[in-house]
């Protein structure tokens, strides 16, 4: 999967996620098990998605070439 940021990412003050924030500002990247990813909370939604299926499917067929645009994400589950 290749990906390209577009934009900044920016955390709320309550958000979860900088609980894994280092002194640097830096996001401490956390391991999951394949099985527990459809459980968790990954944003971009669409990516998460692609990601169990191709995972299901061995990455057999083509890549998926998108542009995602941030007012068309998916916000919720």
């Amino acid at each position: 999967m290749v990906c390209r940021e577009i934009f900044q990412p920016k955390l709320g003050a309550d958000c979860v996620e900088k609980k894994r924030m280092n002194k640097n500002n830096f996001y401490n990247p956390v391991w999951l098990k394949i099985e527990e990813m459809s459980q968790k909370l990954i944003y971009p939604l669409e990516i998460k998605d692609w990601l169990i299926e191709d995972l299901k499917n061995g990455f057999s067929g083509k890549p998926r070439r998108v542009e995602l645009r941030v007012e068309d994400l998916k916000q919720s589950l």
